[in-house]
């Protein structure tokens, strides 16, 4: 009878070293770019320890590697039942290294599994209508938060945002649709000065880039921003990066090429 709770650890720790000795295989194998027997060995991961987050996380992002993003989807809204974190900015990144799954990880695998919790945030619910679906790469390492990113592990107060949706200004162009927005809106535009204007061209949408200065009442300083704006058909899309004066240049160029992504 002793001998039993021996036993019983002794089998707990031989299932948990068996378990992320099938992760660990399957990640390397994926950095290896044989991405089909790393699916099966975080599969049986997966079966060995259901209840896992991590490793549902972890076969999400195989998943994705092996071009199937409707099963990557279903993982990944696994992981999140199970631990909300992954939603509030807990990266793959760290959570492979953490398990001692992976070291060294491309910095694009942070990015394509911010887009798959994005595309899971912006899903319709059952209760509502069909909404914008924001299609923008956050930049890695980056905190999300519904349609908003922030630059994780710093005070930054840097942020990227999306909006879209019908066009109720009924703008002629994009610029028109901005310079509506702004007049409907005075208080979050105050001590406004535009910087740089340039016109731009997404996908047949009229589309204007603007650099721009304002006051933020709340925080008691000026923010820089770059907006992205697009009309097309009654519909607008929006990007908009923006922080203070002194912290602008910062993450400017992570920013840019995120907003950059913005289309219909």
């Amino acid at each position: 009878m002793t001998l039993a709770p021996v036993l019983l650890l002794t089998a707990a720790v031989w299932a948990r070293s068996e378990f992320d000795a099938r992760a660990k295989s399957g990640m390397e194998l994926l950095l290896h770019g044989d991405a089909a027997q790393a699916e099966v060995n975080l599969r049986e991961a997966v079966r060995m320890s259901p209840d896992s987050a991590d490793a549902h996380a972890a076969l999400a992002l195989i998943l994705i590697e092996g071009h199937n993003r409707p099963e990557a989807l279903a993982e990944y809204k696994h992981a999140l039942r199970l631990d909300r974190r992954f939603i509030e900015g807990r990266r793959i990144s760290a959570v492979l290294s953490g398990h001692g799954w992976a070291g060294d990880t491309p910095e694009f695998w942070d990015m394509e599994m911010g887009d798959l919790a994005m595309e899971i945030l912006n899903e319709p619910k059952a209760h509502e209508k069909p909404v914008f679906k924001a299609n923008i790469h956050f930049p890695a390492g980056w905190m999300v938060d519904a349609g908003t990113a922030r630059p994780d592990m710093t005070d930054s107060r840097a942020s990227i945002s999306t909006a879209g949706g019908k066009d109720e200004l009924t703008a002629e162009d994009a610029y028109d649709w901005f310079e509506k927005a702004r007049k409907a809106a005075r208080a979050s535009y105050r001590g406004f000065k535009l910087l740089d204007k340039r016109v731009c061209d997404r996908g047949g949408a009229s589309c204007i880039q603007l650099l721009y200065r304002h006051d933020r009442l709340r925080f008691r300083e000026s923010f820089e921003a770059l907006d992205v704006i697009l009309l097309k058909d009654g519909q607008y899309r929006r990007a908009t990066y923006d922080a203070p004066e002194t912290e602008f240049e910062t993450h400017f160029d992570l920013a840019t090429r995120s907003l950059d992504t913005l289309q219909f």
